[in-house]
């Protein structure tokens, strides 16, 4: 199955990232932890994967940008490796996008105000 994601926000204190998996909102849903910090969230009326939960989320995507292993026993219990890929696929490519963000403006803390005003642009049509 194909799964679009999409980060529905982060929060900076609780380190801790949601995702949109397949909907443009948020649904209706319950939460499966499968270790490693990551919940994957299914719809409560057709168990369809909606999203996903990321806590300690730097965590995770450093371990993404260096390759690391991940055990996967729970999703795999739970018939759920291919959304798991999908994930690391998807934190893979953000991770790809902001590296190469930061390569071209130059990575310090006076971009972040160009940056966030990139962000708020309209999308290209």
């Amino acid at each position: 199955m194909k799964y679009e994601i999409h980060s529905l926000g982060y929060d900076v204190e609780s380190d801790e990232l949601d995702l949109l998996i397949n909907y443009a909102a948020p649904q209706p849903g319950y939460a499966i932890d499968i270790g490693n910090g990551v919940l994957v969230r299914r719809h409560m009326e057709t168990d369809q994967i909606v999203g996903a939960i990321i806590r300690g989320y730097k965590r995770f995507a450093e371990a993404v940008r260096h390759n690391k292993p991940f055990h996967w026993q729970l999703a795999h219990e739970e018939n759920l490796e291919d959304v798991i890929q999908a994930i690391v696929t998807w934190q893979s490519d953000i991770d790809n996008l902001s590296q190469t963000l930061a390569h071209k403006l130059g990575a310090n803390q006076l971009q972040y105000s160009l940056v966030e005003t990139l962000l708020a642009l309209p999308m290209a049509s």
